[in-house]
């Protein structure tokens, strides 16, 4: 038999990355259905995780929107923001720290158009494009494994990266800029430059921790003495600081999230954590195992820090600022599993070796509590009485 040709193996490769997709976006649309039947009376606007004492504004579904008894979570804010993204109409009033959140206008403005402007819309679409980095996170890991020698099938396991299965349980932003570094690695690796550019355009436009990965591949074309390149792809952070000037205009200003001293939020943290009902006992040692996950990935980015390769530049960037972020990061998973994804993707794309999926691997058991709690609901309903 004749071996394959490069062309059928590329068409292959191809096949099988969009139905990494296509089974990520079926699996977390399966379980949030599940969820949504059994633990919440068929109300998929539980997964925002709004609060039953947040302000809302006037106008809306407010009425048929599932209340938490707590504060509720980030989710929540951004289904708000998604109704008035350009700050119009008055709906910046009801978010926290209107001025940062405003700045991760990616997900929410494709929310929006994608709902035609119709706020009452907005609130279903918004799983949609939820679902839309998750199933391009997947394809460009898909991919990426290829270029790695990899099996393409490597590309499923983006669903189980913290920002990515938080995002599907309390539809937070941090999936989109998940997905967008690993189509910063491939189109690194792979080319071409137009699409690097246009990664590099929305992730911080995303959140504005994708700057650093836009600051990434500038250092490395400026070691390589590529200057012309260094400024051209520097120009992509203009829509996002464009932007950033306008929410500075429209909304009022936050405290800062930094730590003067290095690792002080983290020490803290773990010198006080949060206390949890006997019944979860367990749950403070996988904290312990998560924090120790994060130092292991700081330690790593460290060790691997490369001039030559951006890759490694944007994981000791976000290992700086791991190291300098406030306690209110580091004193949850949730928090700090989400905003240093990033540096767990970065890692084993850039070292393909076992070591290099630690971090990550101490970090997940503690962000999936929650998830597997409500899986558990589900179950629970599902056993005969």
């Amino acid at each position: 038999m004749l071996a394959p040709s490069i062309g059928n193996l590329r068409q292959n490769a191809s096949a099988i990355a969009i139905c990494c997709a296509l089974l990520c976006g079926a699996a977390a649309v399966a379980w949030q259905a599940a969820v949504a039947h059994f633990d919440y009376a068929g109300n998929w606007t539980a997964f925002y995780r709004t609060g039953l004492h947040a302000p809302l504004p006037p106008a809306g579904e407010g009425e048929n929107l599932y209340r938490f008894p707590s504060v509720g979570y980030d989710g929540q804010y951004y289904r708000l923001i998604a109704q008035d993204p350009l700050l119009l109409h008055g709906i910046s009033r009801y978010v926290d720290s209107p001025r940062v959140r405003y700045s991760r206008i990616l997900l929410p403005a494709l929310a929006f158009l994608l709902a035609l402007g119709r706020p009452a819309a907005v609130t279903y679409t918004y799983f949609a494009v939820v679902m839309l980095f998750l199933g391009l996170g997947a394809y460009w890991l898909s991919r990426y494994a290829v270029l790695a020698g990899r099996s393409p099938w490597w590309g499923v396991t983006f669903l189980f990266v913290p920002a990515a299965f938080i995002s599907i349980d309390r539809l937070t932003v941090d999936i989109a800029l998940a997905a967008l570094t690993v189509g910063f690695a491939l189109y690194w690796r792979a080319g071409p430059l137009s699409k690097l550019y246009l990664v590099l355009l929305f992730a911080p436009l995303a959140k504005e921790t994708g700057a650093l990965l836009l600051a990434a591949y500038c250092l490395h074309a400026i070691f390589g003495k590529h200057w012309v390149r260094a400024a051209a792809m520097a120009s992509a952070g203009i829509p996002a600081a464009v932007w950033c000037l306008y929410v500075r205009l429209h909304a009022p200003a936050v405290p800062s999230d930094w730590s003067p001293i290095p690792f002080q939020a983290a020490i803290e943290a773990m010198l006080h954590p949060e206390r949890y009902p006997l019944r979860k006992w367990f749950v403070t040692p996988l904290d312990y195992l998560a924090w120790m996950g994060l130092l292991l990935a700081i330690a790593m980015a460290i060790a691997r820090l490369k001039r030559n390769n951006p890759l490694c530049l944007a994981a000791f960037l976000f290992a700086v600022l791991a190291a300098t972020v406030d306690f209110s990061v580091w004193e949850e998973v949730e928090a700090f599993g989400r905003v240093f994804t990033p540096l767990l993707i970065l890692l084993p794309l850039e070292w393909p070796a076992p070591w290099s999926l630690v971090p990550l691997l101490a970090m997940l058991p503690r962000a999936a509590v929650y998830p597997l709690s409500e899986t558990a609901g589900v179950f629970r309903a599902l056993l005969p009485r």
